[in-house]
């Protein structure tokens, strides 16, 4: 069969890279004989759509789905079912992992299916079925899938995840590369994303993983090597590993950087990991295998917003490690960037007494309030001044569905009326039947917090996050003229084109009534 997997627009763009779900569903699919063709519209602009449906002409199109591209997937499947009648039309990823039901109710007319969770597996089968005229007969058969029948949604229950040994077997399938997947902490380099594990252990409040197991599952060195040596034959220079956290299991990357040195000399890399799973004899054995970029979401220096975040048990050794590890990789000249998130929940000096059934005593639980700006300056003073990153990127809280912060009592104090922040919220169709105000953001100041189209905290307001900045660009303008450095601040590209000028390490903002209330860059 003929398909198309396609990668709706993102609202901003801040890192390079690309989503990757479409190069795993590609291998089994092109593995079992059916043609495969990507298309990016977040590199290659909208207007590439309709070119492609009429000379691909695929019999079934796939399209990936972050909730901030929700409403963009389901205008480009309702463009799709226009144009293709008869084409099949599935939606995946992991905004429908919470949203399928919203998906269904509300856009059945024109989305046929989705597939809920990973989709390798439920996609292939799905395709087959369909291939043989019957999938309408076995549709119930396949696990992970939702459709519409007789006015209600359907779903065939979730699919355990793939194995690990699974996941040794399924190589992406790279059939499409932009220059805007190349790194530019790797100086331009032609750039692959690799994942070695899937899953994350931790349950930070904010990410939705902590909702989907804490297991990680980790690919064999040998399916490693045959990946990157694929990558090397196909001209990459550069590899990012995209894991959550890729230093967890330091023997496991001991023994991937002894590969690297023996194999892959001429190729460079970096990674995601946590400030606490690093060490300075690892960061230096990274070094001389060629790593030259590390990632970590540092999130806040406050103790009582990590313990907020959950990100952390132990906030004081979390945040004296941070140092010591800043400190190595600038020993070890490996570009650094420190992520930041404001916003969030912290823990309140004082619980909640909670009160039990008639002749029992009460219970005292966690209390949480929001985050305070003198917590924001803290943390931005702590990572410029004490970690001294190359670069500093920050995020406003976005609530995601999902996410504990979105849906536990706990944490209502960070949410717009105290409401769960369900799929709903990020789909326009929801709002009109609900006959709602839409509260995703739109003042163009979110776009230099990734945040442009969430649902944020109420104290999140455009003129508060312009503080933040100007705060934060303050602090790099001073650091960076005392000390001869130069910290880059990340925000979207257009947002800098447009109200961030740079000159010799030093920023100026544009003044916040200049900045655009809505509209399009």
């Amino acid at each position: 069969m003929r398909i198309l997997l396609i990668i709706p627009p993102l609202p901003e763009r801040t890192y390079p890279g690309k989503a990757m779900a479409p190069d795993y569903l590609a291998s089994v699919l092109v593995e079992n004989e059916h043609s495969v063709r990507i298309l990016d519209l977040d590199v290659l602009g909208s207007d590439a759509l309709q070119p492609t449906l009429h000379e691909y002409r695929p019999d079934i199109v796939g399209i990936t789905n972050l909730s901030l591209q929700n409403d963009l997937a389901n205008g480009i499947v309702l463009t799709v079912k226009k144009e293709l009648p008869t084409t099949l039309t599935i939606k995946g990823g992991f905004h429908e992992l919470f949203g399928y039901e919203i998906t269904m109710k509300y856009h059945h007319a024109y989305v046929d299916y989705v597939v809920v969770g990973e989709g390798e597996r439920t996609l292939l089968e799905l395709v087959e079925v369909h291939s043989r005229g019957e999938l309408v007969q076995k549709r119930k058969d396949v696990r992970g899938l939702a459709f519409y029948e007789r006015g209600k949604v359907q779903f065939t229950g979730r699919r355990p995840p793939l194995s690990p040994s699974e996941l040794d077997e399924v190589i992406p399938k790279r059939l499409f590369h932009s220059k805007a997947y190349d790194f530019d902490v790797f100086e331009g380099r032609k750039t692959a994303q690799v994942m070695t594990v899937r899953g994350c252990a931790n349950a930070c409040n904010f990410c939705m993983e902590a909702r989907t197991g804490r297991v990680e599952r980790r690919r064999c060195l040998d399916s490693i090597f045959a990946e990157i040596d694929e990558l090397a034959k196909e001209g990459y220079e550069a590899v990012y590993f995209d894991d959550s956290t890729f230093t967890r299991d330091r023997n496991r990357v001991k023994e991937i950087c002894e590969m690297w040195v023996s194999y892959f000399p001429g190729m460079v890399w970096g990674c995601n990991t946590r400030d606490d799973c690093l060490d300075e004899e690892l960061i230096t054995l990274m070094e001389r295998s060629n790593c030259v970029y590390l990632f970590t979401g540092f999130e806040s220096a406050i103790t009582e917003v990590l313990l907020g975040l959950n990100k952390t048990h132990n906030p004081s050794s979390y945040l004296k490690n941070a140092k010591i590890i800043y400190q190595q990789l600038g020993k070890n000249h490996i570009k650094s960037s420190v992520f930041l998130i404001f916003g969030a929940a912290k823990l309140a000096n004082s619980p909640t007494a909670t009160h039990g059934p008639a002749g029992t005593p009460s219970t005292q639980v966690p209390a949480f309030e929001p985050e305070a700006f003198e917590d924001v300056k803290k943390s931005i003073d702590f990572s410029v001044q004490e970690l001294q990153p190359r670069h500093l990127s920050m995020n406003i809280l976005r609530l995601l569905p999902g996410a504990p912060f979105s849906g536990n009592d706990m944490y209502h104090c960070i949410r717009p009326r105290g409401e769960v922040i369900h799929a709903g919220f990020y789909d326009k169709e929801w709002y009109r039947a609900s006959d709602r105000e839409d509260i995703r953001t739109k003042h163009h100041i979110y776009r230099a917090f990734e945040a442009r189209g969430s649902i944020v905290p109420p104290q999140m307001t455009p003129e508060y996050c312009y503080n933040i900045l100007k705060y934060a660009i303050d602090a790099i303008n001073i650091w960076n003229t005392n000390n001869n450095y130069n910290c880059k601040i990340i925000v979207d590209k257009k947002f800098e084109e447009a109200y961030l000028k740079e000159k010799n390490g030093k920023y100026e903002l544009a003044p916040f009534k200049e900045i655009a209330e809505d509209g399009s860059l």
